[in-house]
């Protein structure tokens, strides 16, 4: 079944240059292949491309932020904010790169934003992509073979349970994605090629729709659709939410898609090289309007984000936190984390509230406040 990825997937880094102009032709799913054609940039023939180093140069340090405040928190793992507290995984004993383990392994850590503290330590609750509604936060919990089949765990907010959903009818859908939308969870199980519809109250599957091997990844939604990255064939496709059907399919003009954001009526896919901003206003005619073209070196981005008035994102190797100005649609600061450390990727993970930036290192929780709050 090839190499295994870990729950936080890399993601597309979001260091930009230029933004060049795009055209994609979205398609019903009936519809024939979907074309692009795509204004060139710095690859016109004769031309050279630009170093990291010239794109850093017209890329201004990050202004007005500081490290407030560095909280112990073992190992690796995802993140995530909500119910008003800072939550953050610690995987134990996997190593980065490995994605599976048991039930009896991962600690779920629940930090108040405002102090500091650590409120609570949950026992065996380990896994990725994090997501936050239903009263409760949501893992993509993937197991050994000979323990039990892939799952979502469930945490609740107020008595702290851990509980599971199997995703599929088989062992091995691995899910690696999760959305909530009209009340449901909608799970893209990679290698099943499948997006379940889960209904949380009763733990049901009430529907299977078939999109392709390879569905994973952050998906993302508005409340009335839902869009998940397929690799192959390499598209975004497009799910009502209250039909279960499939409004259209989207091919970028660079497949291999690492991840998506929903954010202000636009969405943003990360693939590698590049991330593009998509209006989707027009159901089944999504079209990508512009093209943030990124560093032809550096490390992968591994979460994107929404504050402040604009687009987050952090990559490793070397660790830094990019903001991205989403009218002129490029990076208008950086911060840099630091280098890889002892073999681990530098920043992990990326959430943002309780007016703050948080960043999940290797051992660490970084906070980022503006330097006047």
């Amino acid at each position: 079944m090839g190499a295994r990825r870990r729950w936080s997937r890399t993601r597309t880094v979001l260091a930009s240059f230029v933004v060049v102009a795009v055209t994609c032709v979205c398609t019903s799913p009936s519809a024939t292949p979907v074309s692009s054609t795509m204004t060139k940039h710095h690859g016109l023939a004769g031309s050279t491309p630009p170093t990291p180093e010239e794109i850093r140069e017209h890329e201004p340090r990050l202004a007005g932020w500081v490290v407030s405040r560095t909280i112990s928190v073992p190992s690796f793992g995802s993140l995530a904010y909500g119910h008003g507290a800072v939550w953050v995984v610690d995987a134990q004993n996997l190593r980065p790169g490995e994605m599976r383990g048991d039930h009896t392994g991962g600690i779920l850590f629940e930090i108040d934003p405002y102090t500091g503290e650590v409120l609570d330590k949950i026992a065996n609750a380990r896994g990725g992509l994090p997501v936050i509604g239903q009263g409760a936060i949501w893992l993509c919990t993937l197991l050994d073979w000979a323990v039990a089949p892939d799952v979502v765990s469930r945490v609740d907010f107020v008595t702290h349970t851990v509980s599971h959903i199997r995703t599929s009818t088989s062992d091995d859908a691995e899910p690696e994605g999760i959305v909530l939308a009209r009340g449901h969870l909608w799970v893209a199980n990679n290698f099943d090629g499948q997006v379940a519809e889960i209904d949380p109250s009763s733990r049901a599957i009430v529907r299977i729709i078939p999109v392709g091997r390879g569905v994973r990844g952050a998906p993302a939604t508005d409340g009335t659709s839902v869009w998940f990255g397929v690799s192959d064939p390499g598209v975004i496709v497009r799910i009502d939410a209250r039909s279960g059907k499939i409004v259209s399919t989207l091919a970028l003009p660079r497949p291999e898609l690492e991840g998506l954001l929903m954010a202000h009526g636009k969405l943003y896919a990360s693939t590698p090289g590049h991330v593009y901003e998509i209006d989707v206003s027009d159901p089944g005619s999504d079209v990508v309007t512009r093209d943030l073209v990124l560093a032809p070196k550096g490390g992968p981005a591994l979460g994107m984000a929404w504050g402040f008035g604009s687009l987050w994102a952090i990559r490793s190797d070397p660790g830094e936190l990019l903001e991205v100005d989403p009218d002129a649609f490029r990076v208008s600061g950086r911060m840099r984390l630091g280098n890889i450390n002892a073999g681990l990727p530098a920043a992990d993970a990326l959430a943002i509230g309780a007016r703050a930036i948080w960043i999940r290192t290797p051992g660490r929780l970084l906070e980022l406040r503006r330097i006047h709050e």
